[in-house]
């Protein structure tokens, strides 16, 4: 089934599944707050499963009468949420079609996505706990890790902030320097540093976004991301974090870790904090072509994701924005990844931009 509401140039064209709960509704006006623009389409979409009956009848006759009405019942549901839907786009001049699916909602969802040729996704998510998603699963996972299109998922409001870190966060507060200062290095001492541009006064600057940076193109192609769909001059600002691998050395020439053991890795984490430096003036120089208010922050971590969600809460940030790498399911298994790790644990809305497949993402 699809459906037209009104007449615009052309845009974007944004999927949201929608099912009558709060976590589409929240999905739904987050999108309208933050990202449409005139012109963008928006694909309304409800998926279910095809109602399950069980016996008592062993494939009799009241079996396909009952299942039939179940059948009956949900399509009148699914339009009832959709019409409502359909309003609510009419009300703000937002073109709109609506869909229905008889499928599993993460396969539906991504299928249309493709079918449609959607620019982004935007869903609400349960905010499950690691068990319950292990256990169940959850929408959300399922599509940002097989999606090919950027999607933004909207967790469930929360009144508190990630857990604390324990002498990290002492460490974190303590060590605050700007990138304008040589860096001095020591072992076992997490330093977190920022630096600050804006063009306006931090008063006036509304809306505060979290970008996970590393030295790779998934970085480059979500910071370009956030350039091109929602950037603004005027009341955003963008903090920049850079989680700086600690090295390791193996201990094996070194029998009792002597001088030359240290030596060696000091030379190392000083490399890493000049490769990071470097890395974050870059994103800084990319910043000040294009006037946009930013911050630069450094951390020592071996646990990006982790840092990235502490900076998120303790900036009250209102996005996170982070590159996907597509890795495969074994590998998420063992090393999990930023994305995933973000998209569970953040407690505001996260966009996960993943690797390019075709020519038309933007």
């Amino acid at each position: 089934m699809s459906t037209t509401s009104q007449n615009e140039e052309k845009g974007k064209t944004v999927l949201i599944p929608v099912d009558g709960s709060e976590r589409s509704e929240r999905a739904f006006q987050w999108y309208c707050n933050n990202m449409h623009q005139s012109g963008n389409e928006v694909i309304l979409l409800n998926a279910n499963d095809l109602p399950q009956t069980t016996a008592p009848y062993s494939y009799g006759c009241p079996f396909p009468h009952g299942w039939k009405e179940a059948v009956k019942e949900s399509s009148a549901e699914s339009e009832r949420i959709l019409q409502s839907y359909f309003k609510k786009c009419k009300d703000r001049n937002i073109k709109c079609r609506m869909f229905t699916e008889s499928d599993s909602p993460g396969e539906a969802i991504l299928r249309l996505a493709k079918e449609k040729s959607a620019d982004h996704i935007v869903m609400g998510s349960r905010g499950r706990d690691p068990i319950s998603r292990t256990l169940a699963g959850s929408i959300s996972y399922f599509c940002t890790h097989h999606s090919d299109v950027p999607i933004s998922v909207v967790p469930p409001p929360s009144p508190g902030s990630p857990g604390t870190l324990g002498l990290r966060d002492f460490l974190n507060a303590a060590a605050f320097f700007s990138l304008t200062v040589s860096l001095n290095i020591l072992p076992l001492v997490h330093s977190f540093s920022g630096h600050v541009l804006t063009m306006r006064p931090d008063s006036e600057l509304q809306r505060r976004v979290v970008l996970g940076v590393d030295d790779s193109e998934h970085s480059e192609r979500a910071f370009d991301w956030y350039v091109n769909n929602i950037s603004d001059n005027v009341k955003d600002i963008l903090l920049i974090i850079h989680a700086q691998e600690i090295p390791t050395h193996s201990a094996a020439p070194y029998a009792s870790y002597d001088y030359w053991y240290y030596e060696e890795w000091q030379q190392s984490l000083e490399k890493v904090a000049k490769n990071s430096r470097a890395l974050l003036e870059a994103y800084g120089k990319k910043c000040r072509e294009r006037g946009i208010n930013y911050k630069l922050y450094n951390e020592r971590s071996n646990s990006p994701g982790e840092v990235i969600c502490k900076l998120a809460a303790d900036e009250k940030a209102h996005l996170l924005v982070v590159g996907a790498r597509g890795v495969g399911k074994i590998q998420r298994k063992f090393f999990g990844s930023v994305s995933e790790y973000c998209v569970h644990h953040a407690h505001m809305p996260v966009v996960a931009v993943p690797p390019l497949k075709n020519n038309n993402m933007v």
